[in-house]
C-alpha cells in the first residue's frame, strides 16, 4: 500500500493465519471420547466425512476421524456394507447400521473408546519431521459404559 492509496487493492485475497491447534500431538493408545460434530467434504473429488471427537482426558483436544462414503448429500451419509464408518458406527451402537442412512448424530451423548495413533509419514510414505507430526483417530473401537 502506498500512502496514495490507504486502501489494499480489491484483488487481493488475505490468507488465513495458520492454526497450529490444527496439528495436535499425543500420546498414541487407546482413550476415551465423546462425540462434538460431523462435516462432509470432498477431498480430491471423493466424498468424506470427518467425525471430530473430545478426549476425555484431554478436554481442550479434538481429534478427527477421516471416512471414506459414497454420499453425504441432503445430510444423508451413504456408504459400502463393507466400509469402516459401517463396521465402526455397528460396533459402537451395538446393532447393525443402514449402509444408506448412517446416523452418525447417534454419536452424541456417548462415551466412545477410540484408538489414536501418531501420523508420522506423509502421503508419499516419507517421514515427516518431529515438527510436522500429529495425532488422529485410527478407529472407533467400541461405546463405554459408566
Amino acid at each position: 500500500m502506498s500512502a496514495a492509496n490507504p486502501r489494499p487493492a480489491s484483488n487481493i485475497i488475505p490468507i488465513r493465519e495458520m492454526a497450529y491447534e490444527d496439528l495436535l500431538l499425543v500420546s498414541p493408545g487407546e482413550y476415551q471420547a465423546t462425540y462434538v460434530r460431523h462435516q462432509g467434504a470432498l477431498v480430491f473429488g471423493c466424498p468424506k466425512v470427518r467425525v471430530d471427537l473430545r478426549l476425555i482426558v484431554h478436554p481442550d483436544i479434538v481429534l478427527s476421524r477421516w471416512y471414506r462414503v459414497s454420499d453425504f448429500r441432503g445430510g444423508r451419509v451413504k456408504a459400502s456394507r463393507h466400509s469402516d464408518i459401517v463396521r465402526e458406527l455397528s460396533a459402537v451402537t451395538g446393532r447393525r447400521v443402514r449402509c444408506d442412512r448412517i446416523a452418525i448424530g447417534e454419536l452424541q451423548g456417548m462415551l466412545v473408546s477410540a484408538a489414536v495413533r501418531t501420523v508420522a509419514t506423509d502421503f508419499r510414505q516419507s517421514r515427516l519431521a518431529d515438527i510436522n507430526k500429529y495425532s488422529s483417530i485410527e478407529k472407533l473401537i467400541g461405546r463405554v459404559i459408566p
